[in-house]
Order: structure tokens, then C-alpha cells, then sequence
């Protein structure tokens, strides 16, 4: 019992860590030290403790479930409490993590970005989320195989009815990474149910709503979350871009090879 609560408490930990790799930059105030001001530790129940216990999950979980490196961002009352490193970058054990430097490449938790970027168009009233996806989409063609036509709803449950597909995920080489709707059209899965029927998760229904708030943007979706996300919320070291310019610190090798799994999907 005591390996699976050591489990849980790391998986918890690192997926603060990815929040942190995805928002930015953390405030000054707490920046990669751990706790802010004496104040912020009294009066709020158990904050003054946080550090040591957060420190000793992660020194475990790491050793027991043989992980590398990972951050830690906790966010308490609206300001950042802890934002910590640990462990090393990725394929350079001399280069330790930083809060907010070390880039994290946060996989399928990019897909709650790319929803809520689909989300802020149908807020404007932009896009219908239960009229039929191909009047949004001008990029890429969904086949026409049952009556019930696939809508941003059922993309967004994972019930389009698409079965899993293997190819197009991720190139491992920077140079074969094509512009979106290219690879959307080239590895198009099988409609095997009617969509609403059966929740499957699916990295191509993701990779469709990226594309779809493309289309209805005018623009990539790089640029477009870049723009209408990333940029007004000051996530200034967040990004959809297989390896931006001027955005990688440190020693850069290590964090070139961090990034050499360039994702061909939001």
C-alpha cells in the first residue's frame, strides 16, 4: 500500500509540473526558491510545511519510479506558493531543473489548451459546437460514413467514432514535420462507429480541433494560441512550435534533445 500512495502523491506532483512547464514564467517573488514571504507561510494552515513535504514525495518518487526530472508548481489562494526543481534535464544529468527555465514537452496536456482555444471561438460565436464539423473546416475532409455527422462536441468527448490510428502522432526528425492539415488529410483513421456513441480516446480528434480553429481563425494554430492564449495570459515560455527560437535556455543541447520527439498534433 505505502508503493501506491508514493504513486499517487509523484503522479500528483508531476502533473503540477507540467502546469508549470505550460504557464509561463513563474512570479518573481517565489521564483525557483520555494516559499514566498514569512507571511505567506502563517495563517494559511499547512504552507509552512509545504517545501519539506513536497521535497520528500519527489526525492522518492523519483528514485522509486526511475524519473529523470520533474518541477513542481503548487498555486494557493490564487498566488504561486512552491515552484521547485528536481532532478536533471533530460539526457544531461550535470544540468539541473529550474522552475522556470527547464522546458517540459507536457504531451496530451496540451489538449485542454487546445479545447479552450476552440471553446474562446465558440464563446464568440464563431463556431457551433453541434453543427456538423465540416462547415468549419476548409482544411481537411472527415468522410462521410454514417448519416450523423461528427460535431466539435463529439471531438471534444472523444466519441466521433474514429478508430485508433498509429501513424502521423510524432516525427522524429524536424524535418519531417508538415504543416497540419497535411498530415490530418494523409492519415485519416477509419469511422468505425457512429459519433456519440462510444468515448475513444483519440489523438486525431484533437489534432482535428486544432486544425478547425485554424480554419476559422485564418491563421495556424500555433500562431492563433500563441496570440489569443499564451500571449495575454504572459505564458511567454509556452508554445506549440517543435523548438522555438529564443525560447530554450541553459545549456541548449540538452534541451535539443528533449524536443527531438516534435509532435505533429495539438
Amino acid at each position: 500500500m505505502a508503493q501506491l500512495v508514493s504513486r499517487r502523491r509523484f503522479l500528483a506532483g508531476t502533473g503540477a509540473a507540467c502546469a508549470t512547464a505550460t504557464t509561463g514564467r513563474v512570479p518573481s517573488r517565489t521564483r525557483a526558491t520555494g516559499l514566498g514571504d514569512s507571511d505567506d507561510r502563517q495563517g494559511s494552515g499547512d504552507l509552512g510545511d509545504l517545501e519539506a513535504f513536497v521535497d520528500r514525495v519527489m526525492e522518492t518518487g523519483l528514485d522509486e519510479h526511475d524519473v529523470g526530472g520533474a518541477t513542481v508548481s503548487v498555486v494557493h489562494d490564487g498566488e504561486v506558493a512552491l515552484a521547485k526543481g528536481y532532478g536533471h534535464a533530460f539526457l544531461n544529468e550535470s544540468e539541473p531543473v529550474v522552475a522556470d527555465e527547464t522546458l517540459f514537452r507536457i504531451a496530451s496536456i496540451s489538449k485542454a489548451i487546445t479545447w479552450t482555444a476552440a471553446m474562446g471561438l465558440v464563446d464568440r460565436g464563431a463556431v457551433d459546437p453541434h453543427a456538423p464539423a465540416r462547415e468549419a473546416l476548409e482544411s481537411v475532409s472527415i468522410p462521410q460514413t454514417h448519416d450523423e455527422p461528427i460535431t466539435l462536441a463529439h471531438l471534444a468527448t472523444h466519441t466521433p467514432g474514429f478508430l485508433q490510428r498509429s501513424g502521423g502522432n510524432v516525427a522524429t526528425d524536424i524535418h519531417r514535420i508538415r504543416p497540419l492539415a497535411a498530415n490530418l488529410n494523409e492519415h485519416k483513421p477509419i469511422r468505425f462507429r457512429p459519433p456519440g456513441e462510444v468515448p475513444d480516446y483519440t489523438n486525431y480528434a484533437a489534432a482535428l480541433t486544432g486544425q478547425l480553429v485554424a480554419d476559422v481563425a485564418g491563421t495556424s494554430f500555433e500562431r492563433y494560441v500563441a496570440t489569443d492564449l499564451f500571449e495575454p495570459l504572459g505564458m511567454d515560455r509556452s508554445t506549440f512550435a517543435p523548438l522555438p527560437d529564443g525560447l530554450v535556455g541553459g545549456s541548449s543541447e540538452s534541451h535539443t534533445d528533449a524536443v527531438n520527439w516534435y509532435s505533429q498534433v495539438p
